[in-house]
C-alpha cells in the first residue's frame, strides 16, 4: 500500500500508473488526514511534493518511522511515469527490508 498525501490530480495520476507498473495498491489522502490515514493503513510508502515536505519535514519524518514507510518526496507535477516506477519500487524494499528487521529477534 501506497499513500499518496495532499498531490494534485495531474501527480496523482502518474503516480497511479507508476503504481501499476509495480502492482501496489494507493490511497490517496489530503496532508491534514495523512497522519491518521497512514496510521490506520500502515503504508510502505507516503508519496507527498518536496514543497509540502518543506512545509514540515519533522512531522513527516516522524510519521514515517512510526509507521515504517518510507517517504518519497516529488519534486513537481512534471515527473515521468517510468522514472516514479522506479523510485516507488525502490522506496517499498527499502521499507519492507526495514520492517523485516523489526520482526527479527533482537
Amino acid at each position: 500500500m501506497v499513500l499518496l498525501a495532499g498531490l494534485s490530480q495531474r501527480l496523482l495520476a502518474t503516480l497511479n500508473e507508476a503504481a501499476l507498473s509495480v502492482q501496489v495498491l494507493v490511497s490517496d489522502c489530503t496532508l491534514q488526514e495523512a497522519a491518521n490515514i497512514a496510521a490506520q493503513v500502515r503504508p510502505l510508502v507516503i508519496v507527498l511534493t518536496e514543497q509540502n515536505y518543506r512545509f514540515d519535514p519533522e512531522s513527516f519524518d516522524h510519521l514515517a518511522r512510526d509507521v515504517g514507510a518510507s517517504l518519497l518526496r516529488v519534486p513537481n507535477d512534471e515527473v515521468d511515469a517510468a522514472v516514479l516506477g522506479e523510485r516507488l519500487a525502490a522506496a517499498m524494499l527499502e521499507a519492507e527490508q526495514r520492517r523485516a528487521g523489526w520482526a527479527e529477534p533482537g
